[in-house]
């Protein structure tokens, strides 16, 4: 018998398991990490495949263990973020939830956070996080604790993230749809999640709110400016892709063909957006050295921006690229985003009754 190991979605696309199957005889299957008490893992094997390291990253506080191939016994614990746990469970953390909507007779899931305190009649501001990167995937069981994490628990914000058209883990059929025409159906879904979730008695339609890196920012900026839904308010797009004909030909023309076809390139710039968003809040961050989306994207995008008389603020990171290096410029950038939405989602003040009547006296 050979024996062959990988990781597999197949009991959900959210998440990751260690499955084993002979090579040889009936392809047997079997689940070595499912009775655990962990959905999403990451494995690595000794040099004579006796043991390996399982490495727990959610949903609860990531752990990491030493097994026993032969009969999954746990030989030690590597890891148990003892003091991680105790501070995280001594904090109002997010409640996640997870809905699925039903588009093209593919069932997705949306996951929810909300704040620890979350009450039905009450209302909350939204922010959408989108990525859409084809083969790409926002929704897992793997934990973690970001800026939004920061918005939810003390902003009362609600979360939502969602995988449409063109995400992984979903099938080559759903990952491949959006070939030559990027951004038209990932557009469309996440449209679609935000009318879903908008349908909710506890969201406040008046403060909903964008957020996406790179390929994100692009489809963040198309769902700012789109036509079909105005109810959002205000978006925040990170090193966004404005035009493929400058980003990466093995990307661009993976996805829209050969850069000589000028009219399917045309019909995925952003230029044609910048009109539709003089209302909104709009903000641009982008580092000067970014080697994957290089600054001529914002530049240029900015110059159509101006043009159309459109709002919008640019904050830059000199000479730091794609992935920020410094732990005091990744802290700006988290706390840039959390001000950023959280002037966007404050509630507009009421005059007093007072300062009604000082008003009425001066004129």
């Amino acid at each position: 018998m050979i024996l062959s190991y990988f990781l597999s979605t197949e009991d959900d696309p959210k998440r990751r398991h260690l499955y084993s199957a002979d090579t040889i005889h009936h392809f047997n299957r079997c689940c070595l990490s499912c009775e655990f008490k962990c959905g999403y893992v990451d494995v690595s094997f000794s040099h004579n495949m006796k043991y390996f390291l399982l490495s727990c990253k959610g949903p609860d506080i990531p752990s990491v263990a030493v097994y026993r191939t032969e009969d999954k016994q746990k030989m030690f614990d590597v890891e148990l973020n003892e003091n991680v746990n105790a501070t995280y469970n001594n904090m109002q953390m997010p409640k996640v939830e997870n809905k699925t909507i039903t588009i093209d007779d593919y069932t997705l899931t949306m996951q929810i956070l909300k704040p620890a305190g979350f009450v039905n009649t009450a209302l909350y501001p939204l922010l959408l996080i989108v990525d859409g990167t084809p083969g790409g995937q926002m929704v897992t069981e793997q934990f973690q604790v970001d800026w939004a994490t920061v918005l939810v628990s003390s902003f009362s914000t609600i979360v939502i993230r969602f995988d449409g058209h063109g995400s992984g883990f979903q099938g080559t059929n759903f990952l491949h749809k959006v070939r030559r025409k990027l951004g038209k159906l990932e557009e469309m879904d996440q449209l679609e999640a935000l009318r879903f979730i908008s349908k909710e008695p506890y969201i406040d339609k008046t403060r909903m709110g964008v957020y996406g890196k790179a390929y994100g920012g692009y489809l963040a900026t198309l769902l700012l400016s789109a036509e079909e839904f105005s109810l959002l308010k205000c978006g925040a797009a990170v090193s966004p892709i404005t035009d493929f004909e400058l980003y990466a030909s093995a990307f661009s023309e993976r996805y829209l063909g050969p850069k000589t076809d000028s009219r399917v390139y045309t019909m995925a710039n952003l230029a044609h957006r910048a009109g539709l968003l003089p209302e909104k809040q709009y903000l641009i961050i982008h580092p000067t050295a970014d080697e994957k989306v290089h600054f001529q994207h914002t530049a240029k995008f900015i110059n159509h921006l101006i043009s159309e008389k459109a709002n919008y603020t640019l904050q830059i990171y000199p000479d730091e690229g794609h992935f920020l290096h410094g732990e005091g410029t990744r802290q700006h950038l988290s706390q840039s985003l959390v001000n950023f939405f959280e002037e966007c989602f404050r509630k507009p003040e009421l005059q007093s009754e007072e300062e009604e009547d000082e008003v009425e006296e001066d004129s």
